[in-house]
């Protein structure tokens, strides 16, 4: 672990040279790859299967298993080894996450094709090793430990938790949190998910939080998904959030069969964007048609009627 206690003591930009190093130096031997391919690509199967015997089907093939085990391996980066070394040892796994949400971050600042290549290897990687049968789902609760319940303040990034009071209403009757937890990062959810349960399917993230005291449960019919959060920058683009809300679903289901609907109340990414562009085009349309002239027999130009009018007025208000 000499290296992970050396990278932490680095810099940013002495972190961002050895990761360039560790991607270009430390890759793939393609001389050896390209003499592999054409070794391979020389290789003849037999035309006709008929008048070759079994043992002379088997020594011809042999040459080929051979040179496809000597190419996955060729194919296999240097740096591979490394990241399963670190594995192995306590802490690796979460310091590889934080290596990988470092190469993330210069890979916004530079688009460095051979730190593309380490990102993506060691993605894939991150994806075997944080597979749904290795992650345990837990429901946090009020009795957990102080440090893990400071975790999910910190981490909330959908509908802050603004006091201790607000967390505890989170916790408490009517509500589920349920996390994803790894052995080899204890104490900190990798991922976790927010539950109300309700009568109906609540119309604003208002109702969920402040507006109404939590129903009794045996009265909910409803599972609102209103927040989801992943803990980890580095795990970004590992679909976790898709396993959890299907295990969280299976496990309402057999806990509450009373429950038979469930929604989620999620922010769009981007869609007051793509709102406000399609209400600017339909004003632009609908004023063309009041200042031109309609031939007789002809339609008016077509456009979408998306919101109604005071709606329309009150978003196209907003600062943008």
């Amino acid at each position: 672990m000499l290296f992970c206690l050396g990278y932490f003591t680095l810099s940013y930009e002495n972190r961002r040279k050895l990761l360039i190093v560790l991607a270009r130096d430390y890759d793939l031997n393609r001389s050896q790859v390209r003499e592999l391919i054409k070794q391979y690509l020389g290789l003849e199967l037999p035309t006709d299967k008929a008048q070759v015997s079994g043992s002379e089907e088997e020594g011809l093939f042999s040459s080929f298993y051979r040179i496809e085990r000597n190419l996955r391996h060729a194919l296999q980066p240097v740096y591979e080894v490394l990241f399963d070394r670190l594995n192995t040892h306590p802490g690796g796994l979460r310091f590889l996450s934080i290596l990988r949400a470092d190469i993330l971050s210069i890979l916004v600042e530079e688009n460095i094709a051979s730190l593309r290549a380490l990102d993506s290897y060691l993605k894939e990687k991150l994806i075997t090793w944080l597979s749904p049968a290795a992650l345990e789902l837990h429901q946090i609760t009020w009795d957990d430990p102080a440090s893990l319940l400071e975790k999910i303040v910190a981490y909330e990034a959908v509908h802050p938790i603004s006091n201790l009071l607000d967390l505890k209403r989170r916790l408490g009757i009517g509500r589920r949190c349920f996390g994803y937890l790894h052995p080899a990062i204890p104490g900190e959810p990798l991922i976790f998910i927010e539950v109300a349960l309700m009568k109906n399917v609540a119309q604003t993230i208002q109702e969920v939080l402040w507006d109404s005291p939590p129903i009794p449960e045996s009265e909910a019919t409803s599972a609102l998904f209103y927040s989801i959060s992943s803990t980890q920058p580095g795990l970004a683009g590992i679909n976790l959030g898709k396993f959890l809300i299907k295990r969280v679903v299976k496990l309402v289901k057999r806990e509450m069969p009373h429950i038979s609907t469930f929604a989620t109340l999620s922010p769009i990414p981007g869609f007051m964007t793509w709102l406000l562009s399609k209400l600017a085009s339909q004003t632009v349309l609908s004023e063309g048609d009041m200042s031109q002239p309609v031939a007789e027999g002809s339609g008016s130009t077509f456009y979408e009627n998306i919101l109604k009018p005071d709606e329309e007025e009150a978003l196209m208000s907003l600062p943008k």
